[in-house]
């Protein structure tokens, strides 16, 4: 009779004893999924946008963007001049109706996130085109000229429900008329505002 009563003391001061095999696997089950949560990113890595901004700029551009880190990524793509850029604020003023034309090239761009959590949030970047467009001479003639575009870009891009990308801001960017002697055109002004999709 005094075994039976130790064996029940024992077994009433040691309740995690008796906890049973699924409680416990489900314990650590939990332990696992909080660690997945805590490690996985706030949104998608990757965005693919057009932005419609370069329409004001008389120019077509779709650009790949990739997140590395919190608060920085890399951005890339073609862009395709289709003419003049009527809608493109300038200094001087009649620099952008000489040197832009048709044509065609790349562009990239290193994105800082200050806020948010990239590709979502506030960033700052700076961003450069290598383009090969035709551009008018001082006799009236045309022909192509290679161009170099660099300068910095702030904004914000919003992704909602992780799949729909919207991006918004506003640029100054030194137009140069080639990749040797980096000749300065003028100082161009462009809006910002693509729309895409992050995976």
């Amino acid at each position: 009779m005094r075994g039976t009563f130790m064996l029940a003391a024992l077994t009433a001061l040691t309740p995690g004893l008796a906890l049973p095999r699924e409680a416990a696997a489900q314990a650590r089950g939990s332990e696992d999924g909080a660690v997945r949560v805590a490690t996985g990113r706030a949104v998608p890595a990757n965005v693919v946008g057009v932005d419609f901004g370069a329409l004001l700029s008389g120019a077509l551009a779709v650009s790949y963007e990739r997140a590395f880190t919190p608060s920085f990524s890399l951005r890339g793509g073609p862009r395709l001049q289709l003419g003049p850029a009527p809608f493109l604020a300038g200094w001087p003023g009649d620099f952008l109706e000489a040197q832009v034309g048709f044509g065609g090239g790349v562009e990239a761009g290193a994105r800082v996130y200050l806020r948010g959590f990239a590709p979502q949030g506030a960033f700052l970047e700076l961003d450069a085109s290598m383009l090969v467009q035709s551009q008018r001479l001082g006799s009236g003639a045309e022909t192509l000229g290679a161009h170099l575009q660099a300068g910095l870009v702030l904004g914000y891009q919003l992704v909602v429900a992780r799949r729909f990308v919207v991006s918004g801001g506003f640029g100054a960017i030194l137009v140069m008329s080639s990749y040797v002697n980096f000749d300065v055109h003028g100082l161009a002004f462009p809006l910002h505002f693509a729309l895409g999709a992050a995976f």
